[in-house]
């Protein structure tokens, strides 16, 4: 899931638009999960200059066959975790008292700050499941 957004460029400081990543569902686009390994995801290109631009912005990650599912927030977020962590559990009582069943990779969900703590949770788990 992407949407669009409003950036500007730190190089030529002119403003334009681009699709970000929201959300990935490696089980529904396996593409996803090789953009994301080969430091890819949310890179944009300033169409003015030509700046290759990596966009640090909060996403999530989701792998339906081995229910994974990890909100991911950029390493500068870090010292908001409790924050967001609180932040997360109220959305998840919000959609429980709606009557809704929460899935279960939605019971057991990660954080991670940034691409690198990313990569260790998913290459961790892939050995495991080997």
């Amino acid at each position: 899931m992407w949407s669009m957004y409003t950036l500007k460029c730190p190089q030529c400081a002119k403003v334009f638009k681009a699709e970000l990543w929201d959300g990935i569902n490696v089980t529904l686009d396996p593409r996803l999960e090789r953009l994301l390994f080969e430091g890819r995801l949310n890179v944009i290109r300033c169409p003015y200059c030509d700046l290759e631009i990596q966009v640090e912005k909060h996403f999530y990650y989701h792998d339906m066959v081995k229910r994974l599912f990890i909100y991911v927030y950029p390493a500068s977020e870090r010292h908001r975790e409790e924050e967001i962590r609180e932040g997360i559990e109220r959305e998840l009582e919000l959609f429980r008292r709606s009557g809704n069943d929460l899935p279960m990779h939605m019971q057991h969900y990660m954080i991670a700050f940034g691409f690198d703590e990313v990569y260790k949770i998913l290459g961790s788990r892939r050995l495991n499941l080997l």
